[in-house]
């Protein structure tokens, strides 16, 4: 398996424990790691490379993304105060040409199970990316209809052979070099340099923490305007079986290396930072939040739902409709 990570060395521990993660759930897999350094020191890079020999299996190599990086920063927005997000767009610039495919991971994620299956893919499109949930008018800003579906770039299955068929490089920097306002940095670069070349990734291969807040598909739907055509149907949203937890930024959930998380995996992620190397320097951060926000987190979530239901459905449906969506959302 080729998988691909990036960040800077303010992530390095929380990527240390996707990648603990990951070589701990895929004990009989050949795995090689590119990782796209944006910063990374000496001491981290080590530690990763440790990492991989306790294995057995796998390898991790590094690939300097920085100069890029810098060329393009004046075009680029700032995303989260970095532009480390915006190395996985040059991908195919700086892996080997004899590879073909490989998935990228963010360094926000914690795999619970073997990633095998996602390399049997045999998909028509360049990409695979799983389904993201954004405000109509995102979509609107960004040129896209509000019918369109719109992906999370924090997993991605990448046919390289078709990347470098279709020029996609090319593409990218020429969109790069004519754009620069990203609201969602590079995910909005995704969506739109491969529009209509996305396949749909499994549910089960990044669950989001909007999904674990809202739970419910309908909800997710009634909010965000989805239907089958742009998102999950009712049965590939299942929580049953999952592969990869993404913990996206939520400002109802804490991820889970802030003190008082709340997320419903806090403690399946505490027990794998305990299990590895990362147990003794592991920082768990205190992050004084506003009034607000602490306090919907500490009512119960289906109160939360009750009243956004309760809300949009009103405006959307009417007091009859609204009645049975009630109901519905206090099950």
């Amino acid at each position: 398996m080729n998988i691909v990570y990036t960040c800077q060395e303010n992530y390095a521990n929380i990527a240390g424990i996707s990648i603990f993660s990951l070589l701990k759930t895929n004990l009989n897999e050949y795995i090689h790691i590119y990782f796209l350094d944006s910063g990374l020191s000496e001491n981290s890079k080590n530690r990763m490379r440790n990492l991989c020999k306790s294995h057995g299996k796998s390898y991790i190599d590094f690939f300097d993304v920085s100069l890029l990086l810098k060329k393009y920063s004046d075009k680029l927005t700032a995303f989260q105060n970095n532009y480390a997000t915006y190395a996985k767009l040059f991908t195919e610039m700086l892996l080997p040409k004899n590879i073909n495919d490989c998935l990228y991971i963010d360094a926000d994620t914690i795999i619970l199970s073997s990633l095998s299956e996602i390399f049997n893919n045999k998909d028509k499109f360049t990409l695979s990316m799983g389904y993201d949930v954004v405000h109509k008018n995102h979509k609107k800003n960004i040129s896209m209809k509000v019918s369109e579906p719109y992906f999370n770039a924090g997993v991605i299955f990448m046919n390289l052979k078709k990347w470098r068929e279709n020029n996609y490089s090319e593409k990218i920097l020429k969109f790069i070099s004519e754009k620069n306002s990203f609201i969602y940095g590079d995910q909005d670069i995704f969506n739109l340099v491969f529009r209509n070349d996305i396949g749909k990734l499994d549910f089960k291969n990044n669950v989001i923490t909007q999904f674990f807040f809202f739970k419910k598909l309908w909800l997710i739907r009634l909010l965000y305007k989805l239907n089958d055509n742009n998102f999950y149907n009712k049965s590939e949203f299942n929580f049953s079986k999952i592969n990869i937890i993404h913990f996206t930024y939520f400002p109802f959930i804490l991820r889970p290396w802030f003190l008082g998380s709340n997320h419903p995996y806090v403690n399946y992620y505490y027990n794998m930072i305990n299990e590895s190397p990362y147990k003794k320097d592991f920082k768990i951060v205190k992050f004084k939040q506003p009034r607000r926000r602490k306090l919907i987190q500490i009512l119960n979530r289906n109160l939360i739902v009750v009243t956004i239901v309760g809300f949009m459905s009103k405006i959307f449906y009417g007091n009859k409709k609204s009645k049975s969506l009630f109901l519905e959302a206090l099950k």
